[in-house]
């Protein structure tokens, strides 16, 4: 266990003991989460309304895939965060993978 999994850990028990705060204080925080939770299905009705207001049209499947914009937010915010704490924060090296084309001339 890491040190930063022990922290975490603690906190989570900690939650739970009378008397011990281990929220941070943002003020109204829970309008915060409200308006991250809605903000991507409010954009992207936004989207929808001025385009059918311009007269485009999409298909069904595109009003689906908005339903999935927070969970894709949630995952590309947490790829960004790991690789930021890889590079910066541990200092791991990076490593890049090169294909080669097919349709490239040979070094040979």
């Amino acid at each position: 266990m890491t040190v930063s999994n022990v922290d975490g850990f603690a906190l989570v028990l900690l939650r739970f003991v009378p008397g011990i705060e281990t929220a941070p204080y943002v003020p109204n925080a829970w309008l915060l989460w409200v308006l991250l939770a809605v903000a991507p299905l409010t954009i992207a009705g936004l989207v929808f309304l001025r385009d059918w207001r311009d007269g485009f049209s999409h298909a069904p499947r595109e009003y689906l895939a908005a339903g999935t914009l927070w969970f894709y937010l949630t995952f590309q915010t947490a790829v960004f965060v790991a690789a930021f704490i890889e590079e910066f924060i541990v200092r791991k090296p990076s490593v890049y993978v090169t294909t080669s084309r097919s349709d490239a001339p040979s070094d040979d």
